[in-house]
């Protein structure tokens, strides 16, 4: 799989809002490819295809950060495992990140 980016970086925003991102990817393998789980902290909510992505076609993973209660320099990690193995039988396994500075209120 190939995703469009691997950070999103957002400038500064005021504790309270709610950031919206979405990361986009394609099926560059030669079997459909199946999102297991995606993880976050509690603080963002997530959404991702839920059904197979067969190849050369685009899933995606959207996500809000909910910035309330958070302050300063902030970076998130977004884990997203795959139903799908390597090789080595290993899940497939991607990070992404979100990175946005949260001035308090």
């Amino acid at each position: 799989m190939t995703f469009d980016k691997d950070t999103i970086v957002f400038g500064a925003v005021k504790e309270g809002e709610k950031i919206g991102a979405e990361y986009a990817f394609v099926n560059n393998g030669s079997a459909p490819l199946e999102i297991e789980i995606v993880s976050a902290c509690e603080c963002i909510y997530l959404d991702w295809t839920e059904t197979a992505i067969q190849t050369r076609e685009k899933g995606q993973i959207k996500l809000i950060f909910n910035t309330d209660g958070h302050s300063g320099h902030q970076a998130k990690t977004i884990d997203v495992i795959f139903k799908n193995t390597d090789d080595k039988d290993y899940p497939l396994v991607k990070q992404v990140f979100l990175i946005v500075d949260v001035l308090p209120k």
